[in-house]
């Protein structure tokens, strides 16, 4: 009795032509022209293709940065003016953040919530604006005492077409007292100061 091939079930059912001598984990790769081989398969991502090229630190040197009071959004700045418009990226000494160049770019963030003073809770929150419209979630701390001290960070991808703005507001909400902002930690012991507020900028190249 003939039986077509599409019609075999087991135990008449094979491994294709090859596998006996197939290595593990190949798998079989036609060629187009009616045959084929065993080979590995091909990976569709591999991360030795991926490059990313650091551009700017970014670091306040003040001891805080507090806004004036609640309800009152402060930019945030992160030290002196960095790059021209002939670079990728530059920073300007009020905080804001020029992409003068569109490609997609890694930000990483690290502050530090704080207040000195003031009875009952704060409540702190930070965000960011592209060109002056605020983007994605806030960040927010609840601090119940004075002298208290948080730290936060982030990373985050940014997609930005050339002239895009980027910066960063802290304000004290004023469901909270009208204490804290971010704060400088520094070191008895002679280590680096952990800054109020600093960003790194990465692009990726490819």
């Amino acid at each position: 009795m003939t039986i077509e091939h599409n019609l075999m079930t087991d135990p008449e059912l094979h491994e294709p032509k090859g596998a006996s001598i197939a290595t593990a984990g190949e798998v079989y790769t036609a060629d187009g022209l009616g045959s084929g081989a065993w080979t590995a398969p091909v990976s569709l991502f591999d991360p030795a293709d991926i490059l990313i090229e650091e551009l700017l630190q970014a670091t306040s040197v003040a001891s805080s940065q507090q806004p004036s009071g609640t309800d009152t959004p402060l930019q945030i700045e992160m030290g002196a003016a960095q790059g021209t418009g002939a670079d990728p990226v530059m920073v300007a000494v009020d905080g804001t953040i020029t992409f003068n160049i569109a490609g997609t770019y890694r930000l990483d963030v690290s502050a530090h919530y704080g207040r000195t003073g003031g009875a009952g809770a704060s409540f702190l929150m930070t965000r960011q604006l592209v060109n002056g419209v605020p983007n994605g979630n806030s960040l927010a701390a609840r601090l119940d005492d004075a002298d208290t001290l948080v730290p936060f960070s982030f990373e985050s991808w940014f997609t930005a077409p050339a002239a895009t703005e980027l910066t960063f507001e802290v304000i004290r909400d004023s469901s909270g007292t009208d204490a804290g902002g971010l704060f400088q930690q520094t070191s008895s012991a002679g280590w680096a100061p952990a800054p109020s507020f600093s960003l790194t900028v990465s692009r990726l190249v490819k």
